[in-house]
Parts: structure tokens; C-alpha cells; sequence
């Protein structure tokens, strides 16, 4: 199968499905990161090492990865008509069984316009047919809040190979001691909510077609949970409006 992860900048989907791709690319099936906001240092040097270490970085997790290198640190990356077309293009070329989008909730905006040019493109890819869509967590301090999954992955098996994925970069805004820390945090608390160690959490946006069943669920067995059996329903989500 192809399995396709947009997320908007360089760490975003090793940080976000590190654990899910690794599985999958153990599993033979071929995973891209695709990251259309890539934030480079302005120094040609600098550049060169973003790209390296975010190249290795997908590596480690057996993926390949596409990155827009044309973005500018002082223009915040837009969902315009222009940006929704090159992913569609890309999307549509690529043809993911299953893909994996940013949450549109999130307190980064470059998040935000990427989650929303994600849908338009998925939306307007007709040559394609994807049969499952996700929605992943950026970290606690952008998307967290604003976060109820569905189900979840336990990636406790995946952890070592998460680690040296983004240990792989040293960028400014992408430490990966500091990267780690964080993912460890976040796999520890999404897995206490749903009763596994380490994992790694998802929202679905779309289902498959017909009576088919999930792939994805098929794909990782017992490592798939779904979410809201716990004390408080859907995580106490507002039932009465």
C-alpha cells in the first residue's frame, strides 16, 4: 500500500506518525512525508543541513519525504489557490491508500493553512480514490487542547526508532533532544487515556467506502485501539449544547 503524511514543516510527521510509519514501512508498504511549509535558516549552509537532517530523519522511520524548499522564513505559508493545486498535483501522482492530514485546530497557523489546504486538495483530487484519511496531533502547545481522537496506536515497540528519527535534527525551532522529550510525554499521556504505554493518537476524516473495512486497523491488529472506553465518553467531549 502507499501511505502519504502532509504535514507542514520539516519534523511534523516523524514528530506526528513517527511510530504508525515505522510500522508500516517494517511491514513493506511505502510511506511519504510531505512537508509544503518547510522552514529553512537563511544561511545556504544552515539550508543544507535542515535538508540533510530532515531527509535522515524520515529515513530512519522508512519513508521517503518531499519538501517545498521555496519558502521564505519572513512569509507565513498561505492555503491559497496556487498551494491547493500543487498538492492536489502531487496527491493525485502519489495516490495514497491512506493518508494522514494536520488537525485544523491548532495555535500555529502555518498548521492551520496547511490541514485546510490539505482537505481542498483531497477534496478536489476526483482521479484518485483514497480509502481512509486521518487527522494527527502536532504537540501539546498547538494542537493538544483542541484534540479528541478516535483511536489510538501503541508505538511503545516503535519508540526506539521515533527516538533516533528526531534526534536526527539540531535546527532552531526542532531540537531533537527537546523533540524526544516532548514525543515522550505526549505518546505517555495519549496512552494512559486509552489504556497502552506509548502512543500515538488520530481522528478520523474519512471512512472507507461501502461495508470495507479500515486498513489501517487491519495493518496493525492489536496495536489498534479504539478510543472512549474510559470513565467519560469521547474523553468528555460536551454531550448537552
Amino acid at each position: 500500500m502507499k501511505i502519504m503524511c502532509i504535514g507542514a514543516h520539516m519534523d511534523e510527521c516523524e514528530y506526528g506518525i513517527g511510530g504508525v510509519a515505522a510500522y508500516l514501512s517494517q511491514l513493506g508498504h511505502e510511506v511519504l512525508f510531505y512537508n509544503p511549509a518547510t522552514l529553512l535558516h537563511n544561511k545556504e549552509e544552515n539550508r543544507e543541513l535542515n535538508i540533510k537532517q530532515s531527509m535522515a530523519s524520515a529515513e530512519v522511520l522508512g519513508a521517503k519525504k518531499i519538501m517545498w524548499l521555496n519558502e521564505k522564513r519572513e512569509r507565513t505559508w498561505m492555503c491559497t489557490l496556487e498551494n491547493v493545486d500543487r498538492i492536489q498535483r502531487d496527491m493525485e501522482e502519489f495516490a495514497p491508500d491512506i493518508l494522514f492530514i494536520q488537525w485544523p485546530r491548532d495555535n500555529h497557523p502555518e498548521h492551520v493553512e496547511v490541514a485546510r489546504a490539505s482537505y481542498l486538495a483531497l477534496s478536489n483530487a476526483l482521479s484518485i480514490q483514497v480509502h481512509e484519511v486521518y487527522a494527527f496531533e502536532a504537540g501539546p502547545d498547538q494542537t493538544g487542547k483542541f484534540f479528541f481522537p478516535d483511536f489510538t496506536v501503541d508505538i511503545t515497540d516503535a519508540m526506539p526508532k521515533v527516538r533516533e528519527s528526531l534526534l536526527c535534527y539540531s535546527a532552531e525551532h526542532a531540537s531533537g533532544s527537546g523533540l524526544v522529550a516532548e514525543k515522550e510525554i505526549c505518546a505517555r499521556y495519549r496512552g494512559h487515556q486509552n489504556w497502552q504505554n506509548m502512543a500515538e493518537p488520530f481522528a478520523i476524516i474519512k471512512y472507507p467506502d461501502g461495508n470495507d473495512d479500515f486498513y489501517l486497523r487491519q495493518l496493525l491488529l492489536d496495536k489498534f485501539r479504539w478510543c472512549g472506553n474510559r470513565q467519560y465518553p469521547a474523553y468528555g467531549k460536551e454531550f448537552f449544547c
